[in-house]
């Protein structure tokens, strides 16, 4: 039980400090993306980035199997609406959104997963670079209705 408890602690350390020591994966983010990412309004502070899959997943991916995930495109699309920031509803969309996209691609599993991480870790109160929000200074908190 302690060595299952200092493993899972192991892991968790391990999701929030990779992205502050790893390097990000290149990725390419698509012409269309960054076109409409420069028309949004309000206009973010910081311009629109995107790690791919975040929490070491791309990273992770890329190492064991030599190419990006097949979904990387779905968290790349769900990067730029945490970029944007909004309101709960349209961050429970963008969540919602990114579950189907991967479990289109044939992961249905991970799918689940990694909802589950954007749940806890994508709050706009964490000073994560994933975060709600990621295109403002920290904290922005949840646009209202």
């Amino acid at each position: 039980m302690i060595r299952a408890a200092k493993i899972a602690a192991v892991i968790i350390a391990a999701f929030f400090i990779a992205p502050y020591v790893v390097p990000s994966p290149r990725v390419e983010i698509p012409a269309d993306l960054l076109a409409a990412s420069d028309q949004v309004e309000p206009r973010p502070v910081y311009r629109f980035t995107s790690d791919g899959c975040s929490g070491g997943l791309s990273i992770g991916w890329r190492a064991v199997f030599g190419a990006p995930p097949p979904f990387e495109g779905c968290c790349v699309g769900h990067d730029f609406w945490y970029w944007r920031g909004g309101t709960v509803e349209q961050r429970a969309s963008a969540d919602e959104g990114l579950w189907r996209c991967v479990a289109a691609t044939g992961h249905p599993w991970l799918a689940w997963v990694m909802w589950a991480g954007v749940q806890p870790g994508g709050s706009p109160k964490l000073p994560f670079p994933w975060r709600w929000g990621y295109g403002e200074y920290y904290y922005r908190p949840y646009a209202s209705n």
